[in-house]
């Protein structure tokens, strides 16, 4: 079958057009894509070259996209606990920005009837941040500090509040960002290169039990390491690839404990994430974007690409609508 679709022609390249999508193959769902996500700290740097998205296995041209909302229009051979028609969100490694969508079985997953699509879309990012909670290892009452407070650490901010971590330091450059973590439930709020930084820092104590970095650059993963305490965790979770200077002396000295946290690499716990994530949302403890800024039609997809290149730090969390209303 054909449908619309945003492809990355090449590097820095980003058009809308039809493609042939074909049908779903046995143990593959077809879905209609109400809404799908972009997140502009990893999918930036994967659009720069080839290189860069190694990960995923593909070379340009392709789809991108890795969260997609919708309602399955058709199931291919062997999938169970699924019909046409369910409410569902899917994360398959790219391809979700286009107007239909066929993915791994996997890599769906329902949605709860009082989640409405919009926010459920959210769920690779709500995943990834509960996932970066649940390896930092806090428990009520134990301290945090979270590293850049973009969609993803906004996200986190909330989980772990949700969880009874305290204090909760929230870092960022952006004040904005900063207000957004107060209001969220962070107990405190930093700019980790502003000179009264370290008297923030010895409010909790002089660091922190455990330490999420979500920054997206070199320089948050450093500050993540020196703000974590002694025998503490640092948990990085920043989509980068290219080689990166640590400051070994914190790391070494305090004794920390790292975790790299690409959930990929556990997918038997993407599921569990997944789930607790829908299930905040729904009971209200954890709340998505909802500007309408933040919605975009997916014709507009290279200039909205840009943007993302450009570094907008407006282009929060950009939605591509398809069929908002299934």
């Amino acid at each position: 079958m054909d449908t619309r679709a945003v492809v990355w022609s090449g590097p820095k390249q980003a058009e809308y057009r039809t493609v042939s999508l074909g049908e779903p193959k046995p143990g593959e769902v077809l879905i209609e894509s109400a809404y799908s996500l972009v997140s502009p700290g990893t999918e930036r740097e994967w659009l720069t070259s080839d290189e860069s998205h190694a990960v995923l296995g593909r070379t340009f041209p392709f789809i991108p996209g890795y969260s997609v909302a919708g309602r399955i229009a058709a199931l291919g051979e062997g999938v169970t606990g699924l019909a046409v028609g369910d409410r569902v969100v899917a994360g398959p490694p790219v391809g979700s920005h286009a107007a239909h969508v066929i993915a791994p079985v996997g890599t769906v997953f329902p949605v709860p009837d009082d989640v409405p699509l919009r926010s459920a879309v959210f769920f690779n990012l709500g995943a990834t941040a509960a996932h970066t909670v649940r390896l930092s290892g806090v428990r009520l009452g134990d301290s945090l500090s979270i590293v850049g407070q973009g969609p993803i650490g906004l996200l986190a901010t909330q989980i772990a509040v949700a969880q009874g971590a305290w204090p909760i330091l929230a870092l960022d450059l952006d004040p904005d960002r900063r207000k957004a973590a107060l209001t969220h439930g962070a107990s405190f709020a930093a700019d980790p290169t502003d000179a009264a930084f370290t008297e923030t820092l010895a409010q909790v104590g002089g660091g922190t039990r455990a330490t999420i970095d979500l920054s997206g650059v070199s320089a948050g993963i450093n500050t993540a390491l020196q703000v974590t305490a002694p025998l503490g965790t640092a948990v990085f979770s920043s989509g980068m690839t290219a080689p990166v200077t640590l400051d070994y002396g914190s790391l070494f000295v305090k004794g920390l404990t790292v975790i790299g946290a690409l959930v990929a690499v556990r997918p038997a716990e993407m599921k569990q994430d997944t789930e607790n994530f829908l299930r905040l949302v729904a009971t209200g403890a954890v709340t998505t974007p909802a500007r309408d800024e933040d919605v975009h039609d997916p014709a507009t997809a290279a200039q909205v690409y840009q943007r993302v290149l450009d570094g907008d730090r407006t282009l929060t969390a950009p939605l591509f609508a398809w069929r908002p209303e299934l």
